[in-house]
């Protein structure tokens, strides 16, 4: 079986996107409305940051949890393996692996190892697992696009796959400085 969750977006593309992420959130927000309100701008800092123990070896933080989307940071220490596991409760699942390689297993596809700067995508409800086989830590930023509101009133139309890791990598780049 073969699932749509292999590489979307090389290096280029995350420096792309990178650099249009602060132009999308402003547009989609709106510069009145986000100077005017502290909380139109989510983010993690040293005092907000918490790691939960999810799994043995698996540290997880969320960055920002919001209507449209949450972001997590995962940190497999040498040896720690996230067990199998679903997401219903989103319309798909990006995972970014930021340093060291983790073996992953989607489905019933033969495991991969993943490659740092690479983006890995999961549509709601597919199974997934991995692990860290390496000596080091390995982290990753993981994004979970939630669909949109049922019966909300100007809530907006829902995130792409583009302006989703856009809005992870303006997080990401504020958490992980």
């Amino acid at each position: 079986m073969r699932i749509d969750h292999r590489f979307l977006v090389g290096a280029c593309g995350l420096a792309f996107l990178a650099s249009v992420a602060p132009a999308w959130a402003q547009r989609t927000r709106g510069a009145a409305a986000a100077a005017a309100d502290p909380a139109a701008v989510s983010q993690a800092s040293a005092e907000t940051f918490r790691e939960q123990n999810v799994d043995p070896g698996v540290f997880y933080a969320v960055i920002m949890d919001r209507p449209e989307v949450r972001i997590g940071h995962t940190r497999l220490a040498p040896g720690g393996a996230r067990r199998t596991h679903t997401h219903d409760d989103v319309t798909y699942h990006l995972l970014i692996p930021i340093s060291g390689t983790l073996t992953m297993t989607v489905g019933t596809d033969a495991p991969i190892e993943t490659v740092p700067g690479r983006v890995y995508f999961m549509k709601a409800g597919t199974p997934h697992s991995f692990k860290n086989e390496g000596t080091v830590d390995a982290l990753s930023i993981e994004v979970f696009v939630k669909p949109a509101p049922k019966g909300a009133a100007g809530g907006g139309p829902a995130l792409n796959e583009a302006q989703a890791l856009a809005l992870a990598l303006a997080a990401a780049g504020g958490a992980l400085r």
